[in-house]
């Protein structure tokens, strides 16, 4: 009987590259691993500190409500908004037809 396997010669096991590359596959795993929960624990600091524990202090208030309280209003273009919205009722009430064009079904 004749060996198959004679041709082939076994690596050594204590083969330096090789026990470097196995340590460098294995440390780059758990390398990721760290840094995805370190990401996933600072995301959930960030979301705890600026989503669920976001209050502000009586003078941060005041403050933005204060600057919002600076807005111009138009008195003249909320009449005209009004008015155009009571006319709009108006028709409404009386039963009138759109009297514009109609696109979909022209008379």
């Amino acid at each position: 009987m004749e060996n198959k396997n004679q041709g082939e010669k076994k690596k050594p096991a204590g083969n330096i590259a090789d026990i470097l590359a196995k340590v460098g596959r294995f440390s780059a795993r758990w390398f990721y691993l760290l840094v995805l929960f370190a990401v996933a624990v600072y995301a959930v600091f960030v979301w705890n500190k600026y989503i669920v524990k976001s209050e502000w202090s009586e003078e941060k208030k005041q403050s933005y409500i204060n600057e919002q309280a600076v807005f111009s209003f138009d008195r003249e273009s909320y009449e005209q908004a009004t008015d155009f919205l009571k006319r709009r009722e108006q028709k409404t009430n009386n039963g009138e037809r759109f009297s514009g064009k109609d696109i979909f079904f022209p008379e």
